[in-house]
């Protein structure tokens, strides 16, 4: 089996792919492209793929590459978030400290020299790009992360059930364990 998620920065991407990779035993891609120049060969094999909206191979254009991940993959699942806000304030946390994939706090240090404007224009550049793939190429509703790690159980529990159908009762019991929001990498309720 084939799945791809496409997303982009600080919506729930790569907790994804470790859930799926690791429920259905599934070698894992984690943005494969991103600064390096590699050909899509990488993806011939059953694999789990991750990537961000604008990353592609080498020897593919975003829109050609989008096209090959529609008709070649058995699942494609497009993720993003709808608060562009708390997005670009992740993203920036994640720059500042060079911590991708772990917990953070909003706080003075954090926030340091950040240009909101700038960074929830990137934020909503991404949706943008999302939304246009999502109605052009896939054809396909977005699993918004707002709804993927809510913290009632019941809504997590129908996004799955409608963004990822391919996975059993006991599949998605893991995959909710797995996105938990007490899991979630932001341990402060403070925004800016």
């Amino acid at each position: 089996m084939r799945i791809a998620i496409i997303s982009y920065p600080r919506t729930g991407g790569t907790t994804l792919l470790h859930s799926i990779g690791d429920i259905l035993n599934l070698k894992k891609l984690s943005e494969p492209f991103r600064y390096k120049n590699i050909s899509h060969e990488v993806l011939e094999n059953p694999n789990v793929l991750k990537t961000q909206v604008y990353d592609t191979p080498i020897d593919m254009d975003n829109k050609w590459f989008h096209k090959y991940v529609s008709d070649n993959y058995d699942f494609v699942i497009l993720l993003g978030r709808k608060n562009s806000a708390e997005q670009a304030i992740s993203n920036h946390i994640a720059i500042q400290t060079n911590n991708w994939d772990g917990e953070y706090e909003v706080n003075e240090d954090t926030m340091k020299n950040f240009e909101k404007e700038n960074a929830i224009k990137f934020a909503e550049d991404c949706k943008s790009e999302l939304i246009e793939l999502s109605n052009t190429i896939y054809k396909k509703d977005i699993l918004w992360y707002e709804s993927l790690y809510s913290y009632d159980v019941n809504i997590r529990k129908k996004s799955v059930k409608t963004h990822i159908p391919f996975l059993n009762k006991v599949q998605i019991d893991k995959l909710l364990k797995n996105i938990d929001p007490k899991n979630r990498y932001k341990k402060s309720k403070k925004t800016y």
